[in-house]
């Protein structure tokens, strides 16, 4: 069995499936950057069937003096 695949482990690599999308964008303006949120979720099989299964967020800000895109944080969860 490969890491992160045993059957009390979550994400277990086996059941997703490599498909995902993009659920939600969010901005919150906080002077002086601007945040983004942009979650995703990962389709898994282990109810049988492609279904959400990993859900992913990172956040972003931009920084306007740098003119680019900064990582804030990721988070995931269970869905």
């Amino acid at each position: 069995m490969s890491r992160n695949d045993e059957e009390e482990m979550f994400p277990r690599r086996s059941v997703l499936t490599g498909e995902w999308y993009v659920s939600e964008i969010a901005s919150f303006d906080n002077e002086p950057e601007m945040f983004f949120s942009v979650q995703t979720a990962f389709l898994g099989m282990d109810l049988g069937y492609p279904d959400d299964y990993l859900g992913l967020e990172v956040m972003l800000y931009y920084d306007e003096t740098a003119g680019n895109f900064l990582l804030d944080g990721v988070n995931s969860e269970a869905l």
